[in-house]
């Protein structure tokens, strides 16, 4: 466990995160729970889930937490709120290279466990130019 906390310093650092790092049990608990890509986001409040990202984006959260507030404002003015699903897709600068190259620091259980969560979640074509990457990283 010290050694998973230590990364996740170090991950912090690296990439100059400025939200709080989240360092999950030895068996992935939450990790499995909430799914298995590295970086998705949520908002849970008062207990439900009111936000859900596949990869963490900050302008996308910044959204998100501004509804939140306005919402929280309208409940406290007596305003009745009828809940709706609102779905989107982002698009984020992708540097595959040195995403991957930094996820391989956190070891090859990493970065095996993120491609078989890629597969799942996004399926085997995008998954494979990972897995083409795994295989030729490791043959170097």
């Amino acid at each position: 466990m010290a050694q998973k906390t230590t990364q996740a310093r170090q991950m912090v650092d690296r990439w100059q995160i400025q939200r709080q790092m989240l360092v999950d049990d030895l068996e992935g608990t939450l990790h499995k729970a909430y799914g298995e890509l590295p970086n998705m986001a949520w908002i849970i409040h008062k207990g439900k889930i009111v936000y859900k990202a596949s990869w963490t984006n900050a302008r996308s959260i910044e959204s998100a937490l501004d509804q939140l507030l306005w919402e929280n404002k309208q409940v406290a003015a007596g305003a009745n709120l009828a809940t709706f699903l609102e779905e989107r897709q982002v698009r984020r600068v992708q540097d595959r290279n040195a995403f991957m190259s930094g996820l391989l620091q956190a070891g090859p259980r990493a970065v095996m466990e993120f491609i078989a969560a890629a597969e799942q979640s996004w399926g085997a074509g995008p998954a494979k130019a990972l897995k083409d990457w795994w295989l030729a990283s490791r043959a170097d």
